[in-house]
């Protein structure tokens, strides 16, 4: 999804670390500085290593609170955070992306050391452009995966959450993150819901009360009927 720009969205989910465990068995302790496809940069104590993919095992995170309820309803409002009204050209890219007409796409996004949320609502023009939006996971997993820079072995389902169709995809990457989209429409706005984080933290149960959570802010400023 062009808007959602992941390669910005991985970065800081990607800075620092508790620990960096290599192939070799050695243990790292550190911040890791940056992370691509070929080296693993890491800050120690005494300067800064630069380590080969392949030779790193896992990259193990600290455990972050995270406060649903509290910050979502503001990412949608999209007050305190970074966000955006994406331009002409970013949704013409969506519009190709997607297969459908858009009128306008507001997004909102907030992070804190190893996790990411990120919330946007997509004006399409039509009930059917939405729906139809809602349920292209692959196309938002297919740009996930290009930021990520690897494919992802993504799990996908649909639930019930306040009454809505709800379509999810989540998926547990290297280093102990797990990933998650949730996508669903209301009339012809479509919802997008992404969070990623550390495992002992993020989780299926937590994407679904994030969704709820959402869903019962839209309730109370008057977008839903409760």
């Amino acid at each position: 999804m062009a808007w959602i720009l992941i390669a910005a969205i991985l970065a800081p989910l990607l800075v620092r670390a508790d620990k960096v465990l290599l192939v070799s068995g050695r243990e790292l302790v550190g911040t890791v500085i940056s992370v691509d496809s070929r080296v693993v940069r890491v800050k120690l104590d005494n300067g800064t290593l630069e380590l080969p993919r392949e030779e790193v095992a896992r990259i193990i995170f600290r455990p972050v609170e995270l406060n649903v309820t509290r910050l979502l309803p503001r990412t949608i409002l999209l007050h305190g955070l970074r966000a955006s009204l994406v331009g002409t050209a970013g949704i013409a890219s969506d519009e190709a992306l997607y297969g459908v007409k858009i009128d306008a796409e507001y997004t909102g996004s907030w992070s804190d050391e190893n996790q990411y949320i990120f919330a946007g609502v997509v004006d399409c023009s039509s009930v059917d452009d939405a729906a139809k939006f809602a349920m292209s996971l692959n196309v938002t997993e297919d740009q996930f995966e290009e930021g990520y820079g690897a494919e992802v072995d993504w799990m996908e389902g649909v639930v019930r959450v306040s009454g809505l169709k709800v379509n999810f995809a989540e998926a547990y990457l290297a280093g102990g993150l797990y990933a998650s989209i949730a996508q669903w429409s209301v009339g012809d706005k479509v919802f997008v819901l992404m969070l990623v984080g550390p495992t002992d933290t993020y989780s299926h149960a937590l994407l679904l009360e994030a969704v709820r959570e959402v869903n019962e802010h839209l309730m109370i400023v008057g977008f839903l009927d409760p």
